[in-house]
């Protein structure tokens, strides 16, 4: 619940809990695995009419995924198919480390077989010094062409909290816009922008 506490201060409090994390699970499991644990359900339609609802309360909404693309989110549908339906821009999250490349293009095409065509990476840097970092980059750029590969800076291991973000905004600010098409996705400290986590 440290993130939603995080979202929550980032915002001043302008969304509830339950409207950042509307569907939580504790245990680091898939959420189809844990809500089978539960003996609840998690329907598509909930998810959607959750996130709609959300929706009309921000210029811009940002969706945190749980687990990966094919991650079951409840019964009968996963991640991709909650993008395809909601037909949003998609950021793809990569670690710039060893075996990137990869993921990411395994990624990238099975977006492509969902039909999402607004598709933009975002290479996290991870505080290694390996060979790959320092060319992980340059290759997703080649091989993703035309897809835009944005690379993010290593912000260190205590970087998530209200005063490490805000210190480090300014690194970050051109990069983070670079990832968006909209002038107000980002900054994430003005309380015209709503930010919105599902774990």
């Amino acid at each position: 619940m440290h993130d939603v506490d995080l979202l929550s201060r980032l915002q001043d409090g302008e969304l509830s809990h339950e409207e950042i994390n509307p569907f939580y699970f504790e245990e680091p499991i898939a959420p189809l695995v844990a809500a089978r644990k539960r003996r609840t359900r998690t329907p598509l339609g909930d998810v959607v009419a959750r996130i709609r609802d959300v929706q009309t309360k921000c210029e811009c909404l940002v969706i945190e995924g749980a687990g990966g693309l094919m991650t079951p989110l409840g019964e009968n549908f996963s991640a991709g198919d909650l993008m395809a339906i909601l037909d949003c821009h998609v950021v793809v999250a990569a670690r710039n480390k060893l075996g990137v490349i990869n993921h990411t293009l395994l990624t990238a095409r099975c977006l492509a077989c969902y039909g999402m065509k607004r598709i933009k990476v975002a290479l996290l840097g991870c505080g290694g010094s390996d060979l790959s970092v320092r060319t992980n980059a340059s290759m997703l750029a080649e091989l993703l062409c035309p897809l835009r590969v944005v690379s993010l800076p290593f912000l260190g291991a205590r970087a998530d909290t209200v005063g490490a973000l805000k210190k480090e905004y300014g690194k970050i600010k051109k990069t983070l816009a670079l990832v968006s098409d909209f002038a107000t996705f980002f900054p994430l400290f003005n309380t015209s922008s709503t930010s919105l986590s599902e774990r």
